[in-house]
């Protein structure tokens, strides 16, 4: 007669096998849990990005048009014979965000040349250009309002450098903003709202001021 399986034992293994469906069904619930959390996360994470993304192109599209207004600004003052303008575009380059401003200038047969100002226009354009974008940073910024310069403009020559120092007065007083300006040039020495010449006494700097 074939012998009957111990009841006890079954019981038993039953038991087990019971608790071990409910700890996979808790685990199971845990992880849909976790998968509707984190599909939950990745919605919100996308539409966190979307929101940067967008605060982001608004600050950009801005800060173009603030770039541009005051580079062309700049070149019509300083160069008032020459037809300048300046035009930026954003260029994302391994991931980061980059502004390239190009210049431009029109000419009165219609022809237009565009290129970057130093490699078009030569380095009094692109002098003036760099000079104007540190300040721009510097307000853009909420940096303290000062800008030191030692011969930065020499390479504006002509009537062009008594422009640009006027120019760069106007900022100032537009922005309250001061410029330090280290040079030897007498033309931007005048157009100064304070000037002091610099002596060298028994080997020590001595200042007075002239203006």
């Amino acid at each position: 007669m074939e012998q009957l399986p111990d009841i006890d034992a079954l019981v038993s293994r039953f038991d087990r096998l019971e608790g071990t469906k409910r700890s996979v069904e808790r685990e199971v619930s845990t992880i849909e849990g976790q998968i509707v959390n984190l599909t939950r996360r990745g919605q919100e994470g996308e539409m966190i990005v979307s929101l940067f993304r967008t605060l982001m192109d608004s600050e950009i599209s801005d800060t173009i048009l603030q770039i541009d207004q005051l580079l062309t600004e700049g070149m019509q003052v300083v160069f008032p014979n020459q037809n300048l303008s300046v035009k930026s575009e954003v260029e994302i380059v391994r991931g980061k965000v980059g502004i390239n401003t190009k210049t431009i200038a029109t000419y009165n047969d219609g022809s237009v040349i565009e290129g970057d100002s130093e490699d078009s226009f030569g380095g009094a354009i692109n002098t003036v250009q760099s000079v104007l974008l540190r300040i721009f940073v510097i307000l853009k910024r909420g940096l303290r309002p000062v800008l030191v310069m030692d011969e930065t403009l020499a390479a504006i020559e002509g009537e062009y450098i008594t422009q640009m120092a006027s120019f760069l007065s106007t900022l100032c007083r537009r922005f309250g903003f001061d410029i330090l300006l280290v040079t030897h040039d007498p033309r931007l020495v005048d157009c100064a709202d304070h000037a002091y010449r610099i002596h060298n006494k028994d080997g020590r700097a001595t200042y007075k001021q002239v203006k």
